[in-house]
């Protein structure tokens, strides 16, 4: 069982550094072409921090997944 969250863990670790590292490099190109005023990119940056909120986990499952398989296939 200790195991099993400790691979958890490092998903959401991975997970969350992947999605704030695509966030950031995709913030100047929605700001070169969406983004007009101070109003919608304050909009903007609330639905990316959303998104982000909403996706770590799924993503970290994901990822979680794919490790334990991984893990179970080595033995």
């Amino acid at each position: 069982m200790k195991e099993l969250l400790n691979i958890y863990i490092n998903a959401f670790l991975i997970a969350i550094i992947l999605e704030l590292s695509l966030t950031f490099l995709g913030m100047p190109l929605a700001a070169k072409h969406k983004l007009k005023n101070t109003f919608s990119v304050k909009e903007y940056l609330a639905d990316l921090l959303l998104l982000n909120f909403l996706t770590v986990p799924l993503v970290a499952f994901g990822i979680f997944a794919l490790m334990y398989i991984k893990k179970i296939s080595s033995l």
